[in-house]
């Protein structure tokens, strides 16, 4: 097998550099991917092997690169060639889609590239590559302004196509979130006092706390001969995918450190849709990045996800809460709703619930609390009852579709 070290970021410059590192230990190939038209291109530190231009007019660009990247893997394991293999993601891409094609799959032949074992017949075998890492590397200088606004990709320029509407906070966002290892640029001691370097640090380990923490000196180590310290095992899909899941909070009980606060916060009542809308802006001021997941009291059914990078906000359906799921198709649920369930179920409503988690330079987490609490229904609100909830109005119904009517009765099923 073929290991694969998977280099991201937003900053064009600094993933070229990071590749370079990667590419200058010997036996280590390398794939990127350059310009528009895209032009794939694999070279070793001392000559290029092959470029291609890559066909990206789809509507998902990042999907035809992922595709072609493994594909390309693939073939240069058969080569037999190489002992490591960097790939460096066009700006602003995240790995997951690589990461999940590199596993056992089959694989097409790639255009441009030929094995010089075969001619171009159609592969039907599992994947030869396998990912070693996953790298992501930040800006120390850029990094917290960055996070902390709502520019899109395409104000930058970084936009993958003209439907790519994703903001610049969350692209880094989730870079940082799926890899395992993180490079932090601009740091001359990473450990240092400076506060501005201190903040810095603190975000990213709140942000992945598991992440393992690089400089460029130890870069090359990725690619080092399996066994060296950095290198001994493979890239953990289940827990980066994880780490991303829409709903699901990672976040450590922690308390402020450098300039960072992370504020977990759950209650067992549902929110009014109109003061969530009103309370957006605020609830966000300050925050780098904010996830879980969120009752409306007039979506009752509906198990809404939270999601927020700087100041961009999204509210999504994740499906039913699993009170109004046959406890025989709980299985097919992610563990860690099974787990929260478990742990906060309620006799009424079952696992129902508000539950949030905010990292970032909160001046005052108790003011998010409360604001949040005011989102809730006060007690005469609630007291009237479900039926009269489906009355509210509704902010979110272009973004979420039209309110499910039904509202819930006493939980059915019994707690897990």
């Amino acid at each position: 097998m073929l290991p694969v070290v998977i280099v991201t970021s937003v900053s064009a410059e600094l993933a070229t550099t990071a590749t370079e590192h990667l590419l200058s230990r010997a036996g280590t190939v390398g794939i990127s991917y350059q310009d528009r038209p895209v032009r794939r291109v694999i070279r070793t530190s001392s000559e290029v092997v092959d470029v291609c231009e890559v066909d990206v007019g789809s509507d998902c660009p990042a999907c035809t690169i992922a595709s072609d990247a493994a594909a390309a893997a693939t073939l240069l394991a058969d080569l037999d060639r190489w002992t490591v293999l960097a790939i460096c993601l066009p700006t602003a891409m995240d790995a997951a889609g690589l990461v999940a094609r590199l596993h056992p799959t089959g694989a097409g032949s790639v255009p441009g590239l030929r094995s010089e074992t075969a001619d171009a017949d159609v592969r039907t075998e599992p994947a030869t590559a396998c990912v070693r890492s996953v790298l992501a590397v930040v800006d120390a200088a850029t990094v917290t302004y960055d996070l902390s606004g709502d520019e899109l990709l395409h104000e930058r320029g970084l936009a993958s196509s003209d439907h790519d509407r994703r903001s610049l906070a969350e692209a880094i966002v989730r870079q940082i979130e799926y890899a395992d290892t993180l490079l932090l640029d601009g740091i001359g001691d990473p450990t240092g006092p400076e506060p501005e370097s201190q903040l810095v640090r603190e975000l990213l380990a709140r942000l992945n706390p598991g992440a393992d923490s690089n400089t460029w000196s130890e870069l090359g180590e990725l690619t080092g001969p399996a066994g060296s310290a950095r290198s001994s095992g493979l890239f953990d899909q289940a827990s980066a995918r994880a780490r991303v899941e829409p709903g699901i909070i990672s976040a450590r009980l922690l308390g402020a450190a450098h300039g960072v606060t992370t504020v977990v916060w759950r209650a067992s009542r549902p929110m009014h849709p109109g003061r969530l809308s009103i309370a957006l802006a605020d609830l966000v001021d300050g925050v780098v990045r904010s996830r879980g997941r969120l009752w409306l009291a007039n979506r009752p059914t509906q198990m809404l996800a939270w999601e927020s990078a700087g100041g961009s906000v999204s509210l999504g359906v994740l499906g039913s809460w699993l009170v109004d799921t046959d406890p025989q198709d709980w299985g097919g649920q992610p563990e860690a709703f099974q787990a929260a369930a478990a742990l906060g179920w309620d006799d009424l409503v079952g696992d129902r619930c508000c539950e949030l988690a905010l990292i970032g330079t909160l001046r005052d987490p108790g003011r998010v609390r409360e604001l949040l609490a005011w989102c809730l229904l006060d007690d005469g609100e609630y007291g009237a009852g479900p039926a009269s909830w489906t009355a509210f109005e509704d902010p979110f119904a272009g973004a979420l579709g039209v309110a499910e009517t039904q509202p819930y009765g006493i939980a059915a099923h019994e707690r897990r």
